[in-house]
C-alpha cells in the first residue's frame, strides 16, 4: 500500500520490495517483483527480472498494472507494456484515449473513458474476449484466468468460472470490482464488500462488515482500504499477508 508517499508492503515480499520514495504514487505488484512510480510518473520496478518485467521503459507513464510476469502501463491514453509476452499479453493493439489498464495472469485489458473494454493475451479460458458488456464500463479487473467490469452498475465476468469467480452477485449499485487468482470482490455505492469464487482460505467470505474505499486482491487472499484511512486484509495469512504493516 501507498501511505502518505511511502510505500508499505507486508507477507513473504523481502527479496523483492519494492523501490520507495516519499513522493510514490501508483504502485503494482506481480509475482515475485514489485513497480512503483514516483508524482511525476517514472516506474521503478524490483525483484524477480528473468523475463525482463523489472526492466521498465525510462519514461512518464500514469496507472500501472502488473501480471504473473509482464507489465503494463498507461502513456497519454496508450498502452506500453515490457516482460513476458509469451502469449501477447505485453504486446497491446495501437490503442488511443484508454482511461484504465489491468494485467492478468498471462492477459490484459484496458478501457477508455467512456468504457469500451479490450482484451489481448491468453485467451485459452475466454477471459480476453469481453462478453455481456453494454459499453460503460467505470471498474475493471483482471484474475488469473478471468476478468471482470463494472457496467452500468453491474458487474460482469468472463472466463475460467471453475470456482464461480466469474459469476457475481446481481444488482445495479456496483462501483469497485477486483480480481484475486480464482476469486473476485466488488464495493457497492455504501462501501460494502461483497465477494464470490474459491474461498479455500475465507478470501471470499471472511470481509469485515465495514465500509471501505478501495479493493487489492491477491492470490488467497484480500485487502481494503477502509474508510478511516485503515487497512484491513482477510484470507491466507500463513506469510503474514492480511497484516498489514501500516
Amino acid at each position: 500500500a501507498v501511505y502518505d508517499g511511502e510505500v508499505h508492503c507486508w507477507g513473504p515480499i523481502d527479496s523483492y520490495r519494492p523501490w520507495t520514495t516519499a513522493t510514490s504514487g501508483a504502485l503494482a505488484v506481480g509475482h515475485e517483483f514489485a513497480c512503483t512510480s514516483d508524482v511525476f510518473g517514472r516506474v521503478f520496478c524490483s525483484g524477480r527480472n528473468d523475463l525482463g518485467q523489472a526492466d521498465g521503459p525510462l519514461d512518464f507513464f500514469g496507472e500501472v498494472a502488473a501480471g504473473d510476469g509482464h507489465v503494463c502501463a498507461l502513456d497519454d491514453g496508450a498502452v506500453v507494456c515490457w516482460g513476458d509476452d509469451t502469449y501477447g499479453q505485453a504486446t497491446p493493439p495501437e490503442l488511443e484515449g484508454q482511461f484504465s489498464v489491468a494485467a492478468g495472469s498471462a492477459h490484459t485489458c484496458s478501457h477508455t473513458e467512456e468504457g469500451e473494454v479490450t482484451c489481448w493475451g491468453d485467451d485459452s479460458s475466454g477471459q480476453a474476449t469481453p462478453v455481456g458488456l453494454v459499453g460503460t464500463v467505470t471498474s475493471l479487473a483482471a484474475g488469473r484466468d478471468h476478468s471482470c467490469a463494472v457496467d452500468g452498475g453491474e458487474l460482469t465476468c468472463w472466463g475460467d468460472d471453475t470456482y464461480g469467480q466469474s459469476t457475481p452477485p446481481s444488482g445495479t449499485d456496483w462501483v469497485v470490482v477486483q480480481t484475486g487468482d480464482f476469486h473476485s470482490c466488488a464495493l457497492d455505492e455504501e462501501g460494502l464488500v461483497s465477494c464470490w469464487g474459491l474461498d479455500n482460505w475465507g478470501q471470499a467470505s471472511a470481509a469485515p462488515y465495514q465500509h471501505f474505499t478501495e479493493l487489492a486482491l491477491g492470490e488467497e487472499h484480500s485487502c481494503g482500504l477502509k474508510t478511516d484511512r485503515l487497512v484491513s486484509c482477510w484470507g491466507r495469512s500463513l506469510e503474514g499477508q492480511t497484516t498489514p504493516a501500516l
